[in-house]
């Protein structure tokens, strides 16, 4: 009975692994990118703790409570953002950094980590990203809240008129926040991997005011993002230009 038992524990383990493996090898990622109109968000209501902006005493109370980065390689990336232009939004308490959202205007081509992808946007917009809320404070509407807070400062400079914000199409909470403060769905990117192989792909960027258009095409990674020509790289109205770390055997090929 022992033996079968042990068995039993083995094979889940096995089991276990392969899902695991499986989803490191084999997956599709869908980041669904977000916007609203910032000349319409003076009528948010805020509530406390107010968000500081550009602080650096906040950010050096970062905690790197579950190893994904250090405090060092967090500080110097900080550094780079904001010697950029970017801007980063925080709250600490107790000496201690609870949440930080970062925003980046004006944007019109950015690289888009988590789709692996650039994207292109209008002129006129702002780009929110890298949110994060320490899990610890978490269910405490601390992410809406400094949403509504960054919306009011952007829409208040009159200078912009769109803000994007893209959330993994997994992360239900993060969707049902920004839904809630006026946020409205716009197109995906998407990035799939298939053992060693990756492929991107997104949604037609529809312009504003229309709804999303599901015409599909993806691209595969060029030997070199500059030397293929422009129209060869968009995909709908979103610029797709891989990194150059790529594999030498690459080569541009839409599937429509």
């Amino acid at each position: 009975m022992q033996q079968l038992n042990l068995a039993r524990v083995q094979f889940r383990m096995a089991v276990a692994v392969l899902r695991r493996w499986r989803q490191q090898f084999c997956s599709t990622i869908e980041l669904r990118i977000y916007s609203t109109h910032l000349l319409e968000r003076n009528d948010l209501a805020v509530k406390a703790p107010t968000i500081s902006k550009d602080s650096w005493s906040n950010l050096e109370a970062f905690d790197s409570h579950n190893g994904w980065v250090s405090r060092d390689v967090f500080l110097k990336e900080a550094k780079t953002r904001l010697a950029n232009g970017e801007h980063v939004y925080t709250i600490a308490e107790n000496g201690r950094l609870v949440h930080y959202g970062w925003a980046a205007a004006p944007v019109a081509h950015r690289y888009i980590p988590d789709a692996g992808q650039f994207a292109e946007f209008p002129g006129d917009s702002v780009y929110l990203y890298d949110f994060f809320t320490h899990p610890e404070c978490r269910n405490r509407g601390i992410f809406q809240n400094s949403l509504k807070q960054i919306l009011r400062e952007w829409g208040a400079t009159l200078r912009f008129e769109e803000a994007f914000i893209g959330v993994d199409s997994a992360n239900g909470p993060s969707r049902r926040a920004i839904e809630k403060i006026g946020f409205s769905y716009r197109f995906s990117l998407f990035q799939q991997w298939r053992w060693f192989r990756v492929k991107r792909w997104s949604t037609t960027k529809p312009s504003r005011g229309e709804n999303v258009s599901l015409h599909l095409r993806g691209v595969r990674r060029p030997d070199n993002p500059q030397e293929v020509p422009r129209e060869q790289r968009r995909i709908g109205d979103i610029a797709i230009v891989e990194p150059v770390d790529v594999d030498s055997s690459s080569r541009v090929t839409y599937i429509k």
